[in-house]
């Protein structure tokens, strides 16, 4: 059985991805190739979503234009939460 917090994240983090686009971590993939990898990549800086992970590695694509993506709320639900309860972000 799962710890609650573990289990609060996961369905903070399903609520998340089912308004993401493409998807946030590169292993979920089903195909891993440079096409599948530059299509996600596009699919999500056409929809301000900058930021996609491999596993522990951070992938940020520079939007040019300020995103508001750095707010106060962002930065406290971020603060001293886990790698996989969130989206990635910086």
């Amino acid at each position: 059985m799962k710890p609650a917090h573990q289990t609060q994240a996961h369905k903070r983090h399903e609520h998340d991805d089912k308004h993401r686009v493409g998807v946030s971590d590169f292993v979920l993939l089903s195909d891993l190739t440079e096409s599948a990898v530059v299509d996600n990549l596009k699919l999500r800086f056409e929809h301000d979503e900058i930021y996609t992970s491999i596993v522990d590695v951070l992938v940020a694509v520079n939007p040019y234009r300020p995103l508001p993506i750095y707010s106060e709320s962002v930065i406290k639900q971020y603060r001293g939460s886990q790698i996989y309860d969130f989206p990635p972000h910086m």
